[in-house]
């Protein structure tokens, strides 16, 4: 994965607010969270939350990540779910965004 995005950012004074911004980035096998200062960090338990209910939405994650049978989509809910409880900067409107899972086709013989 390319990462001129962090170059752009660090070095285009002309978006002083980018300093400011955050986002994630992902794909099928890796997440990652570039800052606007350049900033390019990976998540050591492959959780990643941005935001301000990125804290309690993260908590909430890393709670659920143990509990069996539950599949990513359905902690991110529930996550989410506590992060708009909790912060009164989140609602409960949201929008998920999904990769296919491609680690079990590669990992099965043809």
């Amino acid at each position: 994965m390319e990462l001129n995005f962090a170059f752009i950012l660090r070095f285009n004074s002309q978006i002083p607010l980018f300093e400011q911004a955050v986002l994630i980035v992902a794909d099928a096998a890796l997440s990652l969270e570039v800052s606007g200062h350049g900033d390019v960090l990976e998540a050591h338990d492959g959780v990643l939350a941005v935001g301000s209910g990125g804290p309690f939405a993260a908590a909430a994650a890393r709670a659920l990540f143990d509990v069996p049978n539950l599949t990513a989509k359905q902690i991110c809910e529930k996550a989410m779910k506590v992060a708009a409880d909790m912060c009164c900067y989140t609602n409960h409107n949201f929008i998920y965004e999904t990769l296919p899972n491609t680690a079990n086709q590669a990992s099965q013989p043809n």
